[in-house]
């Protein structure tokens, strides 16, 4: 038995009573963001951000922000006791196993990082060693720099255990008689962390380049959406989109086998390029006429 609270609300789930629930139907659309049919209605769903040390969830459902917080039986049980299991937790560190140099950091704060990937390249008894991450994970911080020596034993990067705490979302729709709402957004993210500006009908949406980029509140119709890449600039690719009503486009950014950049719908799975004024809407007819058979 699990608490979430919700806007000052607390329920307490049965997770094999929701996972057995078939009044819902959740669809993964990408790594980040979901489609969910609950009580009759179609929800969009964001996961922005996963606190794992706080065990917090912030949400975005059809562009409202929501933050979730949960208790495990573990919680209970300790905070019955008198004890914080959340103040108790710390991920293991990556540490020297031998006195050597860092030659090169893999990794930057923030980073989310799987099980076995590399985090820092270690020179040891004239041997470079890649130190790897255990467990999936996000890095913390990083406690040395390229170049310095550093003892046995020495922490070289924290890392914060990831644990994802997706039926908490089951539960939010399967309690909750949420609102339809009339919100259609944007949603673009980069393949292999790939940071880039969003510049929507000439106005800028965000100030700081991001991997993934969500434009709510946005009108129906067709828009033109600016890319510039962290790495390119002064490259300018020009998407030409059209927006339906009360709803959403959900791409990724990536290249193709010509080395170009391309918008990958994931929903229609078709691939958009730069500057065909006219490409989404004819493929979107295409769409259309594939689906009506």
């Amino acid at each position: 038995m699990y608490k979430v609270s919700i806007q000052g609300k607390t329920f307490e789930i049965d997770e094999k009573e929701i996972s057995d629930n078939n009044s819902l139907n959740i669809s993964e659309i990408s790594h980040h963001f979901y489609q969910v049919a609950a009580h009759g209605k179609n929800h969009t769903v964001i996961v922005d951000k996963i606190d794992t040390q706080q065990k917090e969830i912030t949400l975005k459902i059809n562009g409202e922000k929501k933050v979730l917080q949960i208790e495990e039986p573990i919680d209970v049980l300790l905070k019955n006791m008198g004890l914080d299991l959340k103040a108790m937790q710390k991920a293991e560190p990556i540490k020297a196993p031998m006195p050597g140099m860092v030659l090169k950091i893999l990794v930057e704060p923030g980073q989310q990082i799987e099980k076995g990937q590399g985090v820092l390249i270690l020179e040891a008894m004239k041997m470079e060693n890649v130190l790897k991450s255990s467990a999936a994970a996000t890095v913390k911080s990083i406690k040395v720099s390229e170049k310095s020596a550093v003892e046995k034993g020495a922490i070289l990067v924290e890392l914060v255990e990831m644990k994802k705490y997706f039926f908490a979302l089951y539960f939010f729709l399967f309690c909750l008689n949420a609102k339809g709402q009339s919100n259609t957004f944007l949603y673009i993210e980069s393949r292999n962390n790939q940071a880039f500006y969003l510049t929507i009908d000439s106005n800028r949406y965000q100030r700081h380049f991001n991997t993934l980029q969500i434009v709510p509140e946005l009108l129906e119709g067709p828009i033109v959406v600016s890319i510039q890449l962290q790495n390119q600039p002064k490259e300018v690719y020009n998407f030409y989109i059209t927006m339906p009503s009360a709803s959403h486009r959900s791409f990724l950014l990536d290249k193709n086998q010509e080395n170009q950049w391309v918008l990958f719908d994931f929903e229609r799975n078709y691939t958009l390029h730069a500057n065909k004024e006219q490409e989404d809407q004819e493929l979107f007819k295409s769409f259309q006429l594939l689906q009506a058979k």
